[in-house]
């Protein structure tokens, strides 16, 4: 498998996972970061994900302090209230008025694949993510302090490409375990790598567990070296 545009990171033109599903439950609010532009991400009772710059249009004020009413969104400060679409659907302090079209929340298009919800920041058309074959076992995602482009470089020298835009990655360990990567560039000098495995049993078994914690504390010691590695300065350190 080969990537077709192998430096490219670039939310513009590409979707890139901003969490993992599980992380998005009925009812809540995440905040989460897609090459530099903060999200709010939540679920609305048909159990839609969306995915929204989070900053109410009125005040400014972080969707993700909000709460999630059916299917409308609701800032803290003032209470308003945000159909699916991103429109401002009611004012509390003015419940007759038909709220104006520019009360509008920036949105931003989102999928679910692979027990991952993926957004892009332009108008990307949605292409899946890629001939890799989705593994059974998610093992939990990991911050780098490090570019989206210098995380990708190191790990291309353990990882094959598996999906143009440098968002998935694959692998057998000395095991023969399959893992796979998918990354997340949160910004200039973070990145999110989402680590799932294939296991020989998919129940929830000790077995399965055991495994899941084995393939984490081996990235993690992966995850050392790219963050103490030399591929470009970083532009912070980790707090």
């Amino acid at each position: 498998m080969t990537d077709i545009e192998p430096d490219c990171i670039d939310a513009q033109i590409h979707w890139y996972p901003v969490a993992a599903s599980r992380e998005v439950g009925e009812g809540r609010i995440m905040q989460s970061f897609l090459d530099g532009q903060e999200l709010a991400l939540w679920r609305s009772a048909d159990g839609e994900a969306h995915a929204w710059e989070n900053r109410c249009p009125h005040r400014g004020t972080r969707f993700s302090l909000g709460w999630v009413a059916a299917d409308t969104l609701s800032c803290a400060y003032h209470g308003w209230r945000f159909g699916k679409d991103g429109a401002c659907t009611y004012i509390p302090a003015k419940p007759n008025l038909s709220p104006p079209r520019s009360a509008c929340a920036k949105t931003y298009a989102v999928r679910e694949a692979g027990g991952l919800i993926w957004a892009t920041l332009g108008d990307a058309s949605w292409r899946g993510i890629g001939d890799v074959q989705m593994p059974n076992a998610f093992c939990r995602g990991f911050v780098v302090y490090r570019s989206p482009h210098a995380t990708r470089s190191f790990l291309l020298d353990h990882f094959a490409a598996a999906r143009a835009g440098g968002a998935v990655m694959e692998q057998r360990d000395e095991s023969g375990t399959r893992r796979v990567l998918f990354l997340q560039p949160m910004s200039g000098e973070r990145t999110v790598i989402y680590l799932w495995i294939d296991t020989e049993d998919e129940a929830d078994s000790g077995a399965r567990v055991e495994a899941m914690l084995r393939a984490a504390r081996a990235f993690r010691e992966l995850r050392t070296q790219l963050e103490a590695s030399a591929h470009d300065a970083p532009a912070g350190s980790r707090r």
